[in-house]
């Protein structure tokens, strides 16, 4: 047999094989391509008038055929923030002394950076591994380490400038803070109060006095003679010091809430609840006198004083900057946003040392800190859980305070208490405004002048519902762990409950063409209908397939023909078909950072509120591809959120309610290179500073308020 056939044969397999490995190498490297990191470098900085349009060159990497641009408020200053070190730990405490950081941590111990380069910490040592350390004293040549259940350690700098252990205190109670008075140890020991240790004296490692403050005792300050507690039920309790290691007590200072913190500078002390902040002046008079009291916002926790400057950090993620005059006046001057709660802040120079919750530590110049940037913003002194708006009337539950109106004019309108109790949330339907009471069952309101609310009906009976929807002649109650209701409401002087599903957990409802569908947690969505004898019947539900049905966290939903998007916690927004509602089919999902909790949409866009994370906004014009288009990181974000004329207001927990502009997609727009981006900007409408977010399917980057448009030049 001839042996040309054979290398025939052999000579198109290679061919084959050179071609087949051309194709697959070009799709290997273009799919390199495209899921290179998406970049951005730093731009400079535009100032314009609004109305201007400007077009930018952007340089960076990963730009491919999937990018795209928006451009929306900057709200959170993250430009100011200069440097990031990710920590391994929750950190608890910073102290700054020369060119060292010390960092007290939750599981790592105490770990001592250098900052000779200010921006670029260096770890360079480490005590008390795997020890919780919850506060730092410096006292002369001593460094005192309050280290909860273990107490206190204490250690002593040497020659070559490392710690060297010289005692340990074993307290009563969980050693939380500590202060050093005239030789004596004073430590806030929570349930076991306020104990006193004598430094001087080596030998003994029990305390000599113990003073019981009345309540939990957190925190500690002290002023020349005087030691000021900090407890979670006692107001501030205020001691002058003795002899010996003796208290006299001399008073307290009263408070709406427990005392968050506690801090002094020269002659001043701040005492921080958890929305008010007071200024005292310290002197000769036993007490301390009240100079001013303000309401700051964000759920307040922590405090830090430089110079005429004072940080409040918020439990979410912001830090607020405010300026305190001579005379004791305050200001707010800005905000910043750093990612994760704010658990500890130090400062040198204008650098602004704060440590986040979720183990990072992040350098801010504080020259750079910027007001925030909101539209209009409604403070309130109370947690912002759901909003309404109707003809520029705003309707806000804002729990303790109740059911809120306010007129959204120019000018500050006051707030108008409607009814009485608290108000978690609330429903509309038509011209009725439903609001949940909590234990105090439901009210109802006529709305048909959204001005002048008239109060139509009151269902003490009707206790503790998460949601609540009409549909026909009945009310559906969403009672989280305790299920569902359903009541027939025709008769509004006698509402009579007719079914209820107690083997359920029932968060969010919505109603489309005669059917409910309900948010159920970890039991994904049932969907439901009510028989002609007033009964919930089951048609169907959406669960995600085993073994994934375990990752079903359904908060919030909303339809719209046919389709249903979901809120689905740690797993971001899932769609699915339900026009079959007997088998509804998902069709897909998209990721998100955080947890998303609630949900509205709006066009082709779903704005999704995501706990630790804000607002984030997906394009679902492709349902089967959908894609995150934007994302704001907003902290305390609560369920209500509402688009009006472009605007987006949201319920801002302790913060009120905020409304900025819709965020813009730059249609006008084009990539260059895989490292070069022209992007023409359309003016906005309100003046202010904004960012851009660049984004392909997988990433995102941003340029922090790198356009800032002005009415004046």
């Amino acid at each position: 047999m001839s042996r040309y056939p054979f290398l025939l044969i052999a000579l198109i397999l290679a061919v084959g094989y050179l071609v087949s490995l051309s194709w697959f190498g070009s799709k290997f490297f273009s799919y390199a391509r495209e899921n290179e990191t998406l970049s951005l470098q730093k731009h400079e900085k535009q100032r314009l008038l609004l109305g201007d349009v400007v077009t930018l060159e952007l340089q960076g990497s990963g730009f491919d055929k999937a990018t795209r641009v928006q451009m929306h408020l900057d709200v959170n200053n993250q430009d100011a923030i200069v440097g990031t070190f990710p920590l391994e730990s929750t950190a608890n405490d910073l102290l700054l002394e020369d060119d060292l950081l010390f960092l007290a941590t939750a599981k790592n111990g105490l770990q001592i950076f250098d900052i000779r380069n200010p921006t670029s910490p260096k770890l360079t040592s480490q005590y008390l591994p795997r020890v919780a350390v919850l506060d730092i004293e410096k006292s002369g040549s001593y460094y005192i380490l309050s280290c909860a259940a273990q107490g206190i350690y204490i250690y002593q700098k040497s020659a070559n400038d490392t710690l060297k252990l010289i005692k340990r205190l074993y307290t009563l109670g969980a050693a939380i803070e500590s202060r050093v008075v005239g030789g004596f140890l004073y430590v806030a020991a929570g349930k076991k109060g306020l104990q006193v240790y004598d430094l001087e004296n080596s030998d003994d490692d029990r305390p000599i006095n113990v003073v019981d403050a009345g309540g939990l005792v957190t925190g500690i300050e002290t002023y020349e003679e005087r030691l000021y507690l900090a407890t979670n039920s006692a107001g501030l309790q205020v001691y002058q010091v003795k002899t010996a290691g003796n208290l006299l007590y001399l008073g307290n200072i009263q408070v709406d809430e427990k005392v968050r913190d506690v801090k002094r500078y020269r002659n001043k002390l701040y005492l921080l609840e958890s929305n008010k902040l007071s200024l005292y002046r310290l002197g000769r008079s036993p007490m301390p006198e009240l100079l001013d009291s303000q309401v700051v916002s964000g759920n307040s926790h922590y405090l830090h004083i430089t110079g005429e400057i004072l940080y409040v950090s918020d439990s979410y993620s912001g830090v607020n900057q405010i300026a305190i005059s001579r005379s004791g006046d305050s200001r707010l001057i800005g905000y910043i946003d750093v990612g994760g709660i704010p658990r500890a802040m130090a400062s040198r120079g204008h650098y602004l040392y704060v440590a986040a919750s979720k183990s990072s530590l992040r350098i801010i110049d504080q020259r750079s800190i910027l007001p925030r940037q909101v539209v209009l913003a409604v403070a309130m002194s109370n947690v912002v859980s759901d909003l309404f708006i109707r003809d520029r009337w705003l309707y806000v539950a804002a729990r303790n305070e109740g059911l809120l109106l306010s007129h959204l004019g120019p000018r500050d309108q006051p707030l108008v208490q409607l009814g009485k109790g608290i108000c978690r949330s609330f429903a509309v339907f038509g011209d009725l405004l439903y609001a949940e009471r909590g234990a105090d069952g439901l009210e109802v309101f006529s709305i048909e002048n959204p001005a002048a609310p008239k109060r139509i009906a009151y269902w003490p009976e009707l206790k503790s519902t998460n949601d609540f929807a009409r549909i026909g002649q009945y009310l559906v109650l969403a009672k989280g762990s305790h299920g569902l209701a359903l009541v027939d409401v025709s008769d509004f002087s006698r509402p009579l409950v007719t079914d209820t599903i107690a083997d359920s957990y029932a968060l969010r409802i919505d109603i489309k063409d005669g059917l409910i569908f309900v948010a159920g947690e970890k039991s994904g969505v049932s969907i439901l209908r009510i028989s002609a004898q007033g009964r919930f019947e089951k048609v169907g539900e959406v669960v995600l397939p085993f073994p994934l049905n375990s990752f079903s966290e359904a908060y919030d939903l909303k339809v719209k023909e046919g389709i249903a998007y979901i809120a689905n916690g740690h797993g971001g927004l899932l769609i699915a078909d339900v026009s079959d509602p007997q088998q509804p089919r998902i069709i897909s999902s998209v990721g998100l950072p955080g947890i998303a909790s609630s949900l509205v949409l709006e066009g082709e866009r779903v704005y999704i509120s995501c706990r630790n994370s804000g607002l984030q906004i997906v394009d679902v014009s492709d349902l089967n591809s959908p894609r995150l288009e934007t994302g704001i990181g907003i902290s305390g974000l609560t369920s209500g959120v509402q688009i009006v004329d472009g605007m987006i207001f949201l319920a801002n927990g302790y913060s009120g309610v905020i409304a900025l502009p819709v965020p813009q997609q730059i249609k006008n727009f084009k990539v260059l290179t895989a490292e070069k981006l022209r992007v023409t900007l359309p003016s906005p409408k309100a003046p202010g500073r904004y960012s851009l977010q660049v984004n392909n399917r997988e990433q995102s980057a941003s340029l922090d308020g790198v356009v800032r448009y002005t009415t004046d030049m």
